[in-house]
């Protein structure tokens, strides 16, 4: 078994899910959220799974194959249950057989992801109490032997308010502080070693050799500072830091950067814009509260941001009215299936600490959710001093950041395309005329001149580029005036031979048929002459 924090990044949940560089968990981190494991070669098991059955009281044991073909059509439902994150009322033990795949366990109090992968020979006891998920990895079959205390069983209980009160959870978390203060852990377990912990059966448990080993003679180092998307890892003592002050920073610096493939479609750009214009003449005020909802899709590491809706806010201003946003993210779902809640916007210069509380109320609807700001001041500027690539709009990812052992809650700045369909491209052309009206011919010759005019646009920055490098005013860039000659070289291609005959048959004729006309006219004037 191999055991690492998961990096919380968006993607298909069986990937393996490890920082680069892997960030491995050592045996006693393991032992001090009480959960533990054997290896034991599958060839002759019984004997070593007999002995530990009867020293821990497992009395029954069944076996369970995960896979397609063995549930058929339960099987995409349970994999959405099995990845939920869930606590039981009594141990989960599981010895695997054939396949593998991956347990992810909470660590208090950290509430960080540590990925636990399996594969056969592992037997992994999940303690009760303790919140946790199961996912396959991308062979999407694994089978395994469960062992129980008393009848065969498995009833989840989701993570939520009455699940955090509950008797097992609350008996988890004492057996956590007795080795150690809990409150005390909060701020300390996560940089000192625990000497009173229980120390590892070496007789039975083979020690993960992968791991990164504790040092009990002096603390440990954090170095990493970054795990990313999780929202609830705020201490408390880095979450009231973070709110003393707005001018507090809770951006990452330039050097982060996100793995992420975002695309910004036009129709949330609209919609967005449109509340902030409403919201100012509902409000007449400059600067109004602007709250809404990011609908897309998801592939892998890839997301799409294809509609949004506005979000109501209770009457302190600060709490998200959470029954509204339910209700409308389950409308939108009727008439869109494929598109999910992924994160929210709202209109700022930047982040702040504000956003950091708002953006807790959103983790129980996405695991990582994004946030989109419309800065309005790049959207009041005048238009010559924005270029044709800039967008009022940042895209942020959540992130936590350790720094001289406290962590904060801060954002990673995404950076985004504008994808556009067929369909939105019609749709914002018409919107751009301003509706309906106007010939076929009015919208062919706006194209037009559009096209025109941002084409004549360019032209002026080569041209001035191309002068002031004459001038010795721009650095002579030999990449880019390659591809310039490379362009004028490219434009008489219409220059051959067919072309040229072809043109000259054409005006010859032209000017034939003027001549005949002239010669008609002439004959007639000396005709009328004549006649006189």
């Amino acid at each position: 078994m191999r055991a690492y924090y998961y990096d919380n990044l968006l993607g298909d949940q069986r990937l393996p899910h490890d920082y680069v560089p892997s960030r491995p968990v050592s045996d006693e981190t393991l032992h001090s959220i009480n959960v533990k494991y054997w290896q034991i070669p599958v060839e002759g098991h019984e004997p070593k799974i007999n002995d530990i059955a009867k020293e821990r009281n497992y009395k029954n044991r069944d076996t369970i194959n995960v896979s397609k073909a063995a549930m058929g059509e339960i099987y995409e439902d349970k994999i959405k249950t099995f990845f939920e994150e869930h606590m039981h009322e009594d141990e989960e033990i599981r010895y695997i057989l054939d396949g593998s795949g991956f347990f992810d366990v909470r660590e208090t109090p950290t509430d960080a992801w540590v990925r636990l992968a399996v594969e056969p020979g592992d037997l992994l006891v999940v303690p009760a109490g303790i919140y946790h998920r199961f996912t396959l990895d991308q062979k999407n079959y694994i089978k395994a032997l469960r062992l129980f205390q008393d009848e065969p069983k498995w009833v989840p209980h989701n993570r939520g308010e009455a699940t955090d009160a509950n008797p097992y959870r609350l008996a988890y978390l004492k057996t956590i502080g007795s080795r150690e203060s809990l409150f005390a852990s909060i701020f300390t377990s996560r940089f000192q070693p625990n000497h009173n912990s229980v120390q590892p059966n070496h007789n039975s448990v083979q020690p993960n050799h992968n791991s990164v080993q504790p040092n009990h003679n002096k603390k440990r180092a954090i170095t990493f500072v970054v795990i990313r998307g999780c929202g609830s890892c705020l201490t408390p003592d880095s979450a009231m830091s973070a709110m003393e002050t707005d001018d507090t920073s809770v951006v990452l610096s330039s050097s982060a950067t996100s793995g992420l493939s975002l695309s910004l479609h036009p129709l949330p750009i609209l919609n967005i814009s449109e509340h902030l214009t409403r919201r100012k003449l509902q409000t007449n005020t400059r600067d109004p509260f602007v709250l809404g909802a990011l609908l897309g899709t998801q592939n892998g590491r890839e997301v799409e941001i294809v509609n949004t809706f506005e979000l109501a806010v209770k009457d302190d201003g600060q709490s998200v009215d959470h029954a509204f946003l339910v209700s409308r993210r389950d409308q939108y779902k009727q008439v869109f299936p494929s598109l999910e809640f992924i994160g929210w916007y709202s209109v700022a210069l930047r982040p702040t600490p504000r956003h950091i509380a708002l953006h807790e109320q959103f983790t129980n609807y996405c695991s990582s959710p994004l946030l989109l700001l419309l800065q309005p001041t790049l959207a009041f500027v005048s238009s010559a001093d924005v270029n044709a690539q800039t967008l009022p709009f940042k895209a942020y990812e959540p992130s936590i950041e350790i720094k001289e052992r406290m962590s904060r809650s801060v954002f990673i700045e995404v950076s985004y395309k504008v994808e556009t369909g067929e369909a939105e491209r019609i749709a914002v052309d018409w919107t751009a005329k301003g509706g309906g009206s106007g010939t076929s011919l009015d919208s062919h010759l706006q194209t037009q001149r559009s096209a025109v005019k941002m084409l004549h646009e360019r032209i002026l920055v080569l041209v001035k580029y191309v002068t002031d490098v004459i001038a010795g005013q721009a650095p002579k860039d030999h990449a880019t005036l390659r591809s310039l000659a490379a362009l004028v070289a490219s434009l008489p291609a219409t220059e051959n031979k067919a072309f040229r005959q072809e043109f000259n048959t054409e005006y010859e004729d032209v000017q034939l048929t003027a001549f005949l006309s002239s010669l008609t006219k002439s004959s007639n004037i000396l005709n009328d002459s004549k006649e006189g």
